[in-house]
């Protein structure tokens, strides 16, 4: 079953109305919920079945519905059942397939979709392939290959890609050389990779040592932490 609680203001709750909630409150009935994403205002969830759905405020179209609209309630997207994994940046959204094939939508005006433009995408949209797992930031992506290499788009102000530079990027970047990344975890301008051997880096923004290398220097690679 889904739960949510905090800020309503554009339905991002999915409990069809625009209260805010300081409990947890059930949404809706269903009990075949798999995991969820949230946003700055909107959210998206993934059944069991592989379905999709999203929620909230849409006026970058981060709900992938095909309009801007909002939407109190869960809401689906599309009617594919192949969807495996999920991740939202503040106004945009991203998810891959079972066969691999990653998609985004939403706000784009850092390039954070990935799709060579820095145009709003209103319905899901290809951007790559053979992708195992992902994860998204405020206006920044990341996605871990098949192949164990590292993909990161989108903003680079502070270096939170990790490719050396703080140039900002609209298509997916293979971030070092390294073919053994296991997971990846976007924060606010920094971003933070575990190696299969467990080991730990991190890039990006460092003013309140969220980088965790005991410095307060962003850094544009990924540094040891």
């Amino acid at each position: 079953t889904l739960w949510a609680w905090g800020l309503n203001s554009l339905g991002q709750l999915g409990d069809n109305t625009t209260i805010s909630k300081s409990t947890p409150t059930q949404i809706g009935t269903a009990s075949n919920w798999k995991s969820i994403a949230l946003g700055a205002t909107h959210s998206i969830g993934l059944k069991i079945n592989g379905t999709l759905y999203s929620w909230g405020g849409n006026y970058y179209g981060e709900l992938g519905l095909g309009f801007v609209s909002n939407k109190l309630i869960p809401t689906q997207i599309g009617t594919q059942t192949d969807w495996q994994n999920i991740a939202a940046g503040s106004y945009h959204s991203v998810a891959n397939k079972t066969n691999g094939i990653l998609y985004s939508w939403g706000s784009n005006g850092d390039g954070q979709l990935g799709d060579g433009s820095n145009i709003s995408r209103y319905t899901p949209t290809i951007i790559t392939d053979q992708i195992q797992s992902i994860d998204a930031g405020n206006v920044n992506t990341a996605a871990i290959r098949i192949d164990g290499t590292l993909l990161a788009w989108g903003e680079n102000n502070e270096g939170q890609l990790g490719d050396g530079t703080t140039i900002s990027k609209n298509t997916p970047t293979i971030i070092g050389t390294a073919t053994d990344i296991q997971s990846i975890c976007i924060g606010d301008n920094y971003m933070a990779k575990i190696n299969v051997d467990q080991f730990l880096t991190s890039c990006g923004s460092n003013r309140f040592g969220q980088l965790g290398n005991d410095s307060l220097l962003n850094s544009s690679v990924l540094i040891p932490v």
